[in-house]
């Protein structure tokens, strides 16, 4: 059977585009995303409380799964990193811009002294300036 492509495939858009506004509320601040079956994200705020980081004032919980306008589904989607693993930790500079970002293991493995300096801005690696990380695995063929 022939198949003729007679123009590029559209794909309508089912939402609109995200607001890139919405994080100028949390801004300057972090935002750590999670979601209520994660129990590595548990783990991370109460790792965060412990550090006497306290959300609400060092911090904003963010449930990846609210997929509520402007709720964590969007707010992930416009940090840039739709699919990452969770926990996700995301420090916004004064104009709402990502300034570093850590997911999955890269955040959990993070020493206290690298943590917090995270909450203080006095992380000496800019974020552009690290190699780009890829969260997704390849899976294998069990026949190669």
């Amino acid at each position: 059977v022939a198949c003729h492509v007679r123009g590029p495939l559209r794909v309508p858009e089912t939402r609109p585009p995200p607001d890139l506004g919405i994080l100028q509320r949390y801004a300057p601040g972090v935002l750590v995303f999670g979601a209520e079956y994660c129990g590595p994200c548990k783990v991370f705020c109460k790792r965060l409380k412990g550090l006497d980081l306290e959300e609400g004032k060092h911090w904003h919980y963010v449930d990846a799964e609210d997929f509520s306008p402007n709720g964590g589904a969007e707010l992930l989607d416009v940090v840039g990193i739709p699919f990452a693993p969770l926990p996700l930790l995301a420090v916004l500079n004064s104009k709402g811009e990502r300034s570093l970002l850590r997911a999955g293991q890269e955040l959990l493995q993070a020493g206290n002294t690298e943590l917090r300096s995270w909450f203080d801005g006095s992380y000496s690696t800019p974020e552009k300036t690290r190699p780009a990380v890829c969260y997704w695995h390849p899976v294998r063929d069990a026949r190669t």
